[in-house]
């Protein structure tokens, strides 16, 4: 889900390399929010929140 909602939000973008990390569980039928921000033009921080603001995943992204 935190490629695809990076792809989403930038059409063509090419991924050099990914890393993730699950933080905590992610519990199916709860609310999530995946977030994003670009630390510089070439890396986008990524991370996915539940409804009760945990954070269950965050990657990094490197584009090309």
């Amino acid at each position: 889900m935190l490629l695809e909602t990076a792809t989403f939000h930038n059409p063509g973008l090419r991924f050099t390399s990914f890393q993730y990390r699950a933080r905590n569980p992610m519990v199916v039928k709860r609310a999530m929010t995946i977030n994003g921000s670009w630390i510089d033009e070439n890396i986008i921080k990524l991370w996915c929140v539940d409804e009760n603001g945990v954070v269950g995943m965050t990657g990094t992204v490197e584009t090309d």
